[in-house]
């Protein structure tokens, strides 16, 4: 390290969109924060991407998690547990009754913990994802005897 260097020592920038009473930043250097917050981001992120396995999802690909999102990834789980999804090529998932009827069993708990707590579109969201998949388990269940 050469003097120069040295005697700079360091610097330390607060990136934090929100000040200590939890208020917005104003001002330039709120705007010049979050740009460079996003642009390191968007870096990260796409170093990221390219470490990632061949095949797997980008995180700018995933949709916001919602509960509406969270009860479609578990009705699709147990989709495919049930071994009911069309795969692309070359990709197996073994049946798994066990797993399924887990699966579906807490579809069923957060219904019941949410009930009265969930917009109308929410609640019925819920209620056909825990039919249709009720109604998939009792046919391959049927089917395997």
């Amino acid at each position: 390290m050469d003097k120069e260097q040295e005697d700079k020592g360091f610097t330390i920038v607060d990136k934090r969109r929100f000040d200590s009473s939890g208020n917005t930043r104003a001002g330039k250097e709120g705007a010049a924060t979050e740009q460079q917050a996003h642009t390191q981001g968007v870096a990260a992120g796409s170093a990221a991407q390219q470490s990632a396995p061949q095949g797997a999802v980008k995180m700018d690909e995933l949709p916001q998690i919602t509960f509406s999102t969270f009860v479609m990834s578990l009705a699709t789980q147990v989709m495919a547990q049930l071994g009911e999804l069309s795969l692309p090529e070359g990709v197996k998932i073994e049946k798994d009754l066990d797993a399924a009827r887990q699966t579906i069993d807490i579809i069923n708990l957060l219904q019941e913990k949410t009930k009265g707590n969930l917009d109308q579109a929410e609640a019925q969201l819920i209620e056909e994802a825990l039919h249709s998949v009720r109604i998939s388990f009792v046919r391959v269940s049927r089917a395997g005897k």
